[in-house]
Order: C-alpha cells, then structure tokens, then sequence
C-alpha cells in the first residue's frame, strides 16, 4: 500500500504540471525525506540524471537534493567532466540538522549540444568527518528536440528498485515519466524471458508478476522499457529490479535500557558509546531529542559520539541527557526497535572556586568589638553548582595562638582586640583564606586579606605633679624643671603643654614640656608659685581635629641666693685592689694566724719540758752532791725559772714588735691605745706567778694560752683596721695627695656633691 500510495503521489505531480527537471528519483527521495526524517535517505539512488535544454539560462537551478546532518556540513563541486566552468561550486541552506542543497549554471554556462551534450559531475559531502562522492550526470539537448521521455530510468545508466520478495502480485513499484502534452504513446517491455512476468501499463505503471516473487530472493531482473508517440518517435530505458529477501529475525534490542558514563573534558567527536540491534543491514538513528546538540549516531555502527563540548559549568542540563535510539531495516523502515540510552556526564573538577570579594582589603579602627564582621564570602564552583567548600585561614605575621581574626564557615570575624597602641607601627594585619572545593581532585582558591588598624585616640594625657626649686636670684631663661607627661595611646608622649601662668613669670615649651624663667623672683614678696599645666594630645587619631587633653599642678619654691661654694681639692694617689686579691688576703692571714697561735700554744710547754728534764739529769748525775747542797740548790733552781720566765717574755715582746704593733696612742681608747702595756702586764704577772712557786708544765701552758688570747685579739684588731683601709681606699702609697672637698657655710636646704674622679 505505501508504495502504491507513493505511486500515486508522483503520477499527482505528473499531472499537475510538475517542472520537467523533477524526475522519479527526485520525487522518490522527497518522499522518503517526508515518511523518514532525521537521516540522509535523500541521497540514495545514485547517481543522479537531469535533462536541461542548451538554451538553459546561467542561474538556472539545475538539480536540488536535501540531507540531515547533525553539525554544520559542506558541500563542494569535486569535479566536472568533461572539464567546464559553466557550473556553480553548490549552496546549500539549513535549519538545525535539515539542509537543502542546488546546484547550478554559472554566469559563464554556454551549453551547446552539439558539442557536449553530457556532463558528469562529483559532488562531494563531508558530514561528521564522514564524506560521500554524489554524482551527477547533466544530459543536455537540442532546444527544438523535446524529450518524450524523462527520468533517471532513460539515462545510460538506467535505474534501479528494490522490493522484497513478500510484496503483494501486481504492486506498483515503479512509475516512467513522459513529457507534458504528450498523447498516442505507447509502452511496452522488451525484456528477456529470464525477466520475470513484469508488466507496465498505459499510465508506465511498472508492476509485481501476478504470481509473485516469493522465491526470487537476491534476483535481479532487467526491465527494457520501449516508449512510442504516433509520430515515429521513441526512446530507451533501463529498470534493475533488485529482490530482496523477507527478514526472518525481526530488528531488536537485547536490552530496553542502557547507560554511559563519560567526562566533562570529553573533546567534540569523540565516542561516547556503541548500541547494537540484531537483524541484517540495521541503521540507527537518534529520534529523539530532535536535533540533538550534544550527540549523534553513526547509523551504520551505532557508535554514540560528542558533537559539542560537555563544559557542566556553563551548561548543567548537560549532566544528564536522555536519547531514543532507534534501529530499522532501511528497506523496510516499519520494522524498527527502540533503545532508551542515558548519557551521565561526570564533571571534572578543573576550575578553583570562584569567590567574590575576591581580595579584601579594608581598615577598621582599633576599637572595634570583638566578633565584628569584616568580610562574608560568597564562593561558586564553575564546575558544579552542588559542590562544597571548605575554609581555612592562614595567618602571615602573627605567630601567638591567639590570632586576631577567625572563621566561622565564609564569615571573617574579629578574634581579639585590635590594639594600634601596643601593635604599632606595625598596625596591617595580613592573612589568606583559602578556599577548597569538593570536587575530585580538589582545587584551591586564596582570598588576600589586608586589615588595616587605624588609631582612635582613647585616653587623656596625665603628667604628675612635682615641685621644682630655683633661686630668687637665678637668670632669665634658666631651665627650672621639665614637666613630664604620659599618654597611652600611640605614638607616646605626643603631648602639648600650655601653662596657666598669669603673671607671666614662667614659660613652659609647647613640645618638650621643659619649664624656663622669665622674669625675676623675689623670696621676700613670693615663696611658693602654684602653676597649672594643660596637656593636649596630638596625631593619635585619624581625625585631626579630636583632640583629649589633662592636666597637672606644678609647685615652684623661691629659696634664698647663697654665695658660691669654694672647692679646695687634694688629690691623692690610692690603691684599690680586685675583690678577689682582698679575698686572698685575708684566708691567707687567718691560716698564718693559726699557724702562729699553734706554734705559741706549743712552745712554752716544750720549753717548761725542757727545762725539767735537764733538772731531772743533773739532778740523777750529782744525786749526792744536791742533798748535800739543797739549799744552795733550790736558789739555782729559782734563778733558772726566772731566767726562763724573762726569755719567754723577751720573745713574745720581740714577736709583738715584728708584727708591728707600734701604737702611736694619740686620740684612741685605752684598750686601742695600749695593746702593747696590755700584753707585758700579763707575760709580766705570768712571770711573777712562776716566781711564787707556779713553775709546773701546767702553769707553763696557762701562762702561754693567756698570752696566745690576747695576742690574736690584738692581731684581730689590727687586721681588722687593715683591711677596712684597703676597702675605703686609705691603703696609703709613699707619696700621694688627697682630694676633699670644701664648702663655706651655707644654708641648710643648700645640697652638693662631687663625686670622686675614677
């Protein structure tokens, strides 16, 4: 029934006048382009004939075809044969993947049959890197000769049906055009036996054998086409009748559903995925969407490829995409499948995030609360409008734990307080937010920060009070004291002074502070001045004109002039030993010492020992000469203890006087004074006591421990002295000066001090 209503179609435009140029391959195709849309069925049954008149006009449009495509295609004029300029390069005009091509005569065409009355010409058409050859055989004619017959079937090449072996007996499938106005013809077939039972009718109506053509698989049947007007007129064609087989396996998808998952960074062109379809000699197409944007179909393999690029950031409706693929036979297009394919574009993350403000820079004053605001980020991801970010802040010149800003999510606070005074010069704080993305591999943007601190004058100057003291007769201009005032905030001390002096007898300098006379001042009338000082900050504000101010009382006392003290100075050459040579000095007295009283303690006992045992030998040796001088004897005895009484107090007075201690006794105390006395008196009432009868080793020894007392007393004292000379510098050099100072009376309130030249 379709090919019957096809029939119809063309013999319709036949008969209403259609141009002369429009030939059954022409029409066939249109048709087909109007029942199968979308793909590039236009350019079957190649090749092309056209007849056109040699007095065919330049310009003329002498072939048009159509095809689908689904990217921008182009369409060139290869070759022409015989070689000619009388041809156009072809146009062509589209609308999303739908394009309507023509050929036609250039301005230089002067066709001329008699000549060349055959023209073959190459088109070529590239269409997703695919090309196909489309030739194109130009016949021209004589413009007196009028063609009765028309079509691709009276060409040299003749024409060409293909039907399957299952069509009905007497179907149409094929109609011969003839020219316009054209009565008395007739049309036969002038076919081989081995043609089969085709038959044509007045209307050149080709139609099926009654009987069928089941069995007549893969044949081919060449129809001869005879064509004569009553005039004597006639013409030739060709028609190849091609029969195909009935598909036994109808075409299918194994699978109703199938998914592909690619990259973002996919390039235009390249294979996203492959479907296949059981049946012989299937196509493919893409049904919908259409057109299609991002993908297209090989229909010959069923290859899946990108025709744009799949940039998820400027196009996110890209992610998912949902095709209908459809499979057909292209001899009989009912018999078709369908196959829902999703496409799942996986974004690639290639783009940092993108914040705004991108940099902040700003100031704020020092008094600024704690969790301000400063900034609030509003970061996106061109990649994927889903994705998260994670925040970090990185300090730059601040290494204490407590940092001066922080983060709560892309919110940028004040941490702690921001304090110009303590901070400055250095009041710029600087950090980096750094901003990462979610996506795979994560990327990472930096936001600069730069927080300026500006100062706000926050306290008032103070300065103490103080009392100076000047002389009523001191000069104009003497300096009498210099007000010193404070100030918390930075830069310090930036301090005016203004003075309250309305007698005009002071004058205070604005900048140091420092206090001069003006006038002179008399004790008598005035004693006690009470000034005012007013301090005035400057330069700690950002606005100049904020000023705070204070204020102190300064107290000035006249005193009475006092005449000029006369310095009378001796110089005198001392000798200051290092600590350490003092600290020699005295553990090496105190060992000598020791030694020395050891030596003492000791001696008089070995004396006292001595001395009995020479008694006891003499008095062994001349036993009976002592009894019988006793008394002559004990007077010997008591010379001997007074002798040695004398040497033992010779000897400690001689030791005494090496140890130099000669007292002079002018202006000391009698226990000062008389050391020396002090010490005969005892050795002497030591002697006595041995004179009485005391002359025992025990009264020998008490005798020399009494005296060892006394005697490390004396030396205690005298070291003592020693070494407070050397400490107060009195240790005295063969010749030297002194150096003392000599003031004439003055007044009690009247102080000096000269300190002693180093």
């Amino acid at each position: 029934m379709k090919l019957l209503c096809l029939g119809g179609l063309i013999f319709a435009l036949e008969m209403w006048g259609a141009s002369g140029l429009l030939n059954f391959g022409d029409c066939k195709s249109l048709v087909h382009e109007l029942l199968s849309p979308g793909t590039i069925q236009a350019l079957r049954g190649l090749p092309w004939i056209v007849n056109i008149s040699e007095k065919q006009a330049p310009g003329s449009v002498i072939h048009i075809f159509s095809f689908n495509c689904s990217c921008p295609p182009t369409v060139e004029l290869d070759s022409v044969n015989p070689p000619s300029s009388f041809f156009n390069q072809p146009s062509f005009s589209g609308y999303y993947t739908q394009y309507l091509a023509k050929v036609t005569l250039s301005s230089a065409a002067r066709l001329d049959a008699q000549q060349v009355n055959h023209y073959q010409l190459n088109l070529k058409l590239t269409c997703m890197g695919k090309k196909w050859n489309l030739p194109l055989s130009v016949e021209v004619f004589k413009a007196h000769d009028h063609p009765i017959c028309l079509g691709r079937v009276f060409s040299t090449a003749g024409d060409k049906v293909q039907v399957l072996e299952t069509v009905e007996p007497q179907s149409l499938i094929y109609v011969v055009l003839l020219r316009r106005g054209l009565t008395g013809f007739k049309m036969m077939l002038t076919s081989p036996r081995d043609a089969g039972s085709f038959s044509i009718n007045e209307l050149g109506q080709v139609l099926t054998p009654s009987q069928g053509l089941i069995g007549s698989a893969y044949k081919h049947f060449l129809l001869k086409i005879l064509v004569t007007d009553g005039q004597g007129s006639s013409c030739q064609g060709t028609l190849t009748v091609e029969v195909l087989p009935n598909p036994s396996n109808k075409v299918s998808f194994r699978i109703q559903f199938q998914t592909f998952n690619i990259s973002e960074d996919l390039e235009a062109g390249r294979m996203v995925g492959q479907v296949q379809a059981n049946g012989s000699r299937v196509r493919y197409e893409i049904t919908e969407p259409v057109p299609c944007p991002l993908y297209s179909i090989s229909s010959v393999d069923g290859l899946i490829r990108t025709t744009a690029p799949l940039d998820l950031g400027r196009n996110p409706g890209a992610a998912v995409t949902e095709i209908q693929v459809m499979a057909y036979d292209p001899f009989q297009p009912s018999i078709s499948a369908q196959l829902s394919v999703t496409i799942n574009v996986l974004p690639t993350n290639t783009w940092a995030p993108r914040c705004t403000p991108a940099l902040l820079v700003t100031q704020v004053p020092e008094t600024i609360p704690v969790g301000s605001i400063l900034m609030t980020l509003a970061c996106s991801d061109p990649d994927s409008s889903s994705s998260t970010f994670h925040y970090q802040l990185r300090h730059h010149n601040e290494t204490k734990s407590n940092h001066s800003f922080r983060l709560h999510g892309p919110v940028l606070e004040v941490n702690s307080a921001l304090d110009y005074d303590s901070s400055a010069p250095s009041v710029q704080y600087r950090a980096t937010i750094l901003v990462t993305d979610s996506g795979q591999p994560p990327q990472t943007s930096e936001v600069p920060v730069l927080v300026t601190v500006t100062p706000v004058n926050e306290y008032a100057p103070i300065c103490p009070s103080h009392t100076f003291r000047v002389r009523e007769d001191a000069p104009h201009g003497t300096l009498i004291g210099t007000v010193l005032g404070s100030d918390r905030d930075y830069p310090p001390n930036s301090i005016e002074y203004h003075i309250s002096d309305s007698s005009g007898n002071f004058y205070i300098d604005p900048r140091s502070g420092k206090l001069h006379l003006l006038a002179s001042l008399d004790y008598e009338k005035e004693k006690t001045y009470m000034l005012v000082i007013f301090l005035t900050d400057r330069d700690q504000e950002q606005d100049s004109t904020h000023h705070r101010s204070g204020s102190c009382t300064i107290t000035i006392e006249v005193q009475v002039s006092s005449p000029t003290p006369l310095l009378v100075t001796r110089i005198e050459d001392y000798w200051a030993p290092e600590a350490w040579f003092v600290v020699v000095l005295t553990v090496t007295g105190v060992l000598l010492f020791t030694i020395l009283g050891w030596l003492l303690c000791r001696w008089p006992g070995r004396m006292a020992l001595s001395q009995q045992t020479h008694g006891q030998s003499s008095q062994t040796l001349l036993l009976d000469s002592t009894r019988r001088n006793e008394n002559s004897t004990g007077d010997l005895r008591k010379k001997k203890n007074d002798e040695t009484s004398s040497i033992l107090s010779l000897v400690l007075l001689s030791l005494f006087q090496s140890m130099g201690f000669e007292m002079e006794g002018r202006g000391s105390s009698s226990l000062m004074a008389e050391p020396r006395t002090l010490l005969q008196a005892e050795i002497i009432s030591s002697a006595a006591a041995q004179e009485h009868g005391a002359g025992s080793e025990a009264n020998l020894n008490s005798m020399g421990k009494s005296c060892f007392k006394k005697l490390v007393a004396v030396l205690f004292w005298k070291w003592v002295r020693y070494i407070k000379g050397i400490q107060a510098d009195s240790f005295p050099c063969p010749s030297h000066t002194l150096m003392t100072p000599y003031f004439p009376p003055a007044p009690p309130f009247l102080f000096s001090y000269h300190p002693r030249p180093p």
